[in-house]
């Protein structure tokens, strides 16, 4: 018996000493191991960030983002953004400085809005990726290098008569763009998904695609109203810092706009 009770008091005690070899105490990191999706997160305790799989994070418009308003057009809250009379002429814009080279890969982005006035030949920026704060019109107009690189969503009233989504690159300080086929309409709220594919497109260097759709967030289906895609040239594989939630894109022109854009998600994967 006393034989016994020996082994078992040996046992605790290595069991105890494992045991303490594997966990960590107070306000030291436990850390375990899982997948979720193929990607490998790594769960922290007190005070340490949690790294999860690929999802939406929300945007809070109003604590997290700068606002750029020189007249007065905008009305930013936690989840929306409100534009009265955002004109092409003026400095009015909503961005957030994510770090340099964040969106260095795969993304998407997704968010509704609603135009319930715009004038003849008026644009508007619905979502750009620029590494300026000056806008997205301006990295076109006076570009510093060939480092001047960016992508947006805008949609435009040509000629008074023709609605256009389109979504362009600007590439050196040179933009190039494609139109979705179908128009938009004004009072109608509308679901927007901007993806970006880093190894997409014809040079493998990354292709955009932007899908518009009505009643819910799609890439096909009834609701699908029009997709619109662009490819980046070769070796224009480009990382971005900052992203616009509006933008007035001020090409000194008095073309105006009013409507609401909310609910921005932001997450670096595509499904």
């Amino acid at each position: 018996m006393k034989k016994l009770l020996v082994l078992i008091s040996v046992w605790l005690l290595l069991v105890g000493s494992v045991w303490a070899a594997s966990d960590t105490l107070e306000g030291q990191e436990l850390t375990s191991s899982a997948t979720i999706e193929g990607v490998s997160t790594t769960d922290t305790c007190e005070g340490v960030e949690l790294a999860s799989g690929c999802s939406f994070a929300s945007q809070d418009l109003d604590d997290d983002y700068t606002e750029v308003d020189t007249t007065g057009r905008l009305t930013v809250a936690d989840s929306s953004i409100t534009f009265d009379d955002i004109q092409n002429d003026e400095d009015s814009w909503v961005y957030k400085d994510f770090g340099a080279d964040y969106f260095s890969g795969d993304f998407t982005v997704r968010f509704q809005w609603e135009l319930t006035f715009q004038n003849s030949n008026g644009r508007l920026v619905l979502a750009s990726f620029l590494n300026e704060t000056g806008g997205t019109r301006s990295v076109i107009d006076d570009p510093d290098d060939e480092d001047d690189d960016g992508l947006y969503l805008y949609i435009r009233l040509s000629g008074g008569i023709t609605r256009n989504f389109r979504i362009a690159t600007i590439e050196d300080g040179s933009s190039s763009e494609q139109t979705g086929a179908s128009e938009y309409a004004e009072d109608t709220t509308f679901y927007v998904t901007l993806t970006r594919d880093d190894d997409g497109g014809a040079n493998s260097t990354g292709q955009v695609t932007a899908y518009l759709c009505t009643t819910a967030y799609c890439t096909s289906g009834v609701n699908l109203v029009t997709s619109v895609s662009i490819d980046c040239s070769t070796g224009e594989q480009n990382d971005f810092r900052y992203f616009y939630a509006i933008d007035s894109y001020n090409a000194g022109e008095d073309f105006s706009h009013d409507g609401t854009i909310s609910d921005h998600e932001i997450k670096l994967c595509i499904d």
